[in-house]
């Protein structure tokens, strides 16, 4: 990356839902220096790009890479700012493709916005106007709903009670009332329109490797105070998907026979000295036992 040059930022962004998350807010301003100033031919793979000015194609896993967080995370980010109309997200093949919307505001000073309005019109009135509107829509387009609050309450009303339904869910949750929490959530997160909606699958996600994991190990871990649980962010690592997780989900699907047990992420039975494959139809009685020659239950007397 060319760390030359700059951008250019208005002080509105104070007043931007993003000033009061600092990490959201750094990894903004990441993606206005990183995309291109000018295009530029880019080979991914076998294949070339054409990434235009105020383009990035550098990949989700990149995007997640840089700043520290799993794909799930940046990729809920990058949809927020596309939501806002900050960025234009596209799938390319074999990556992403991200646009900052009205990128030249970040890099024209206001001599050139009103060279450029001189040469492209004629009338000193005209260049008036456009320069004043110019000024007066600078934030509007910069990106167009970045500082847009949304004071709609019946959308409000919606959100809150998906929140009451994630509140339920949560284990142990409940002691402070549904208004005490929500009106904490929304003072505590900015954001809150954007989250509130992943809360509830990311509780149904924590709650199923809860059971896999008190299945493989007989541990029944604690659940963390649900506030405790707020202030962590802990929605982001819920919805988290490792290759650990993929296999481990499975487990919770299989269907044990007679005297089968799951022990510390094995499929076993009597002794334990024999591992049976997670996919193998349930143990008929105790008269079987797993031949792994014949990839099946074998009777033995």
């Amino acid at each position: 990356m060319d760390n030359r040059g700059w951008i250019k930022i208005d002080r509105n962004i104070q007043s931007s839902w993003l000033w009061q998350e600092p990490v959201r807010l750094k990894w903004w301003l990441d993606i206005l220096i990183t995309v291109n100033f000018e295009p530029k031919k880019v080979i991914i793979g076998s294949k070339e790009f054409t990434c235009e000015r105020g383009q990035s194609m550098l990949s989700l896993s990149g995007w997640a890479k840089r700043w520290g967080v799993g794909k799930s995370v940046a990729n809920n980010f990058l949809k927020s700012l596309e939501k806002r109309n900050a960025i234009r997200y596209a799938n390319e093949t074999v990556t992403i493709r991200i646009t900052v919307c009205n990128y030249d505001s970040y890099q024209m000073n206001q001599n050139d916005i009103e060279t450029e309005t001189k040469r492209k019109h004629d009338t000193t009135k005209e260049d008036k106007k456009l320069r004043t509107k110019n000024k007066e829509n600078n934030m509007d387009n910069l990106p167009l709903n970045l500082f847009d609050s949304d004071n709609d309450s019946g959308k409000d009303e919606e959100l809150k009670k998906e929140f009451e339904k994630f509140r339920k869910k949560y284990p142990g949750a409940g002691k402070l009332g549904l208004e005490t929490e929500w009106d904490y959530f929304k003072k505590k997160y900015k954001d809150y329109k954007e989250i509130v909606p992943i809360l509830n699958n990311a509780i149904d996600i924590l709650i199923i490797r809860h059971d896999i994991k008190y299945k493989m190990t007989n541990f029944n871990q604690q659940w963390k105070n649900f506030r405790t649980w707020i202030n962590n962010r802990c929605w982001e690592e819920a919805l988290e998907t490792s290759e650990s997780d993929i296999q481990a989900e499975k487990i919770i699907d299989v269907k044990l026979g007679s005297s089968e047990r799951i022990d510390n992420g094995r499929r076993t039975y009597g002794s334990g000295r024999v591992t049976v494959p997670m996919d193998a139809k349930p143990r008929p009685s105790d008269n079987y036992q797993w031949s792994i020659p014949n990839n099946d239950w074998v009777y033995s007397i």
